[in-house]
């Protein structure tokens, strides 16, 4: 059997990453619309193993911003499975980013990939947060009065106060999570940069002070990951103070209707008092137990 190679993926190299994609969550792997994308990237690194003529496995280092590295992407051709190639790709990508790269290095799996968690463990990884993710429906109408808001350059001063109070913020690692559950750090420029696109909301249900945020709710509108032809709402990061939050979580039922969107998806992470209000406000997991990730970081450089 001849040997296994690392090399930056090439153009050339789509039809073999279509076929493992094609392989991948029963083909509904988003891999494909990335490639061309992944390619171009003059940050991190986009890299597949090769095995005689037959790409067999690729993985994709992102930089996020400075001291923020992502790695995604990981995929290995079934017919691979089991013979240590993802532990190649895994760490040939921990070493490129450890000569490019300062600050933090982390990735997203799902729950139940154990091998890929005693994996990280071994090469510096620390769990830092695990994700459930529920569902809500739409009211039909949307309230008379509601207490949300957009947010504003003005209020990220509140927002960074709210979140330092919060003993969730520190949970998720102090992070959003995105679809593909691509984690951000919550800074003050990546607020300003939610709230300049429209994705960043404030909760006014407690004191209805413009200068106290009682809540945050970060996310978009987006085609469905399950059903492309209907939109979600998709909740990258709720936040309120414990004795509030299950009254907003409630309160994002009525706010969503007048988003016009099917469903309302929430990746939240576990901590016994956020999932017992998550559930009295009427979200739903959902009846496979699908939507399970952990949360992995390791420091880079000095990082």
């Amino acid at each position: 059997m001849s040997a296994i190679t690392i090399r930056p993926v090439r153009a050339e190299d789509r039809p073999d990453l279509e076929e493992i994609a094609a392989r991948t969550w029963n083909g509904t792997d988003y891999l494909p619309t990335l490639i061309d994308s992944w390619i171009a990237d003059p940050h991190g690194g986009f890299w597949a193993a090769q095995q005689g003529h037959k790409v067999i496995g690729t993985v994709k280092l992102t930089r996020l911003t400075a001291g923020e590295w992502w790695m995604e992407g990981m995929r290995v051709h079934p017919d691979f499975h089991g013979r240590g190639v993802g532990r190649l790709l895994h760490d040939y990508l921990v070493a490129e980013a450890q000569k490019v790269g300062s600050g933090a290095l982390r990735f997203c799996t799902n729950l139940d990939n154990i091998a890929i968690q005693k994996m990280a463990l071994a090469t510096g990884f620390t769990q830092r947060a695990r994700f459930l993710r529920y569902t809500m429906r739409p009211a039909a109408q949307p309230p008379e009065q509601t207490f949300f808001r957009a947010l504003t350059p003005a209020d990220v001063p509140a927002v960074r106060t709210l979140l330092e109070r919060s003993h969730f913020y520190a949970q998720t690692d102090r992070s959003l999570i995105q679809l593909r559950w691509l984690c951000r750090f919550i800074t003050d420029s990546h607020l300003l940069e939610l709230i300049e696109t429209g994705k960043a909301f404030g909760w006014y249900g407690v004191h209805s002070d413009p200068w106290r945020v009682d809540g945050l709710l970060l996310g978009y509108s987006a085609p469905s990951i399950a059903d492309p032809s209907i939109t979600a709402f998709y909740v990258t990061y709720l936040d309120a103070l414990p004795s509030h939050f299950a009254t907003m979580a409630h309160e994002v039922k009525g706010w969503s209707a007048q988003l016009k969107v099917s469903e309302v998806r929430y990746m939240t992470a576990v901590s016994p008092d956020r999932l017992v209000a998550i559930e009295q406000a009427g979200w739903r997991r959902p009846t496979d137990n699908s939507g399970r990730a952990c949360l992995f970081s390791r420091p880079l450089g000095n990082g």
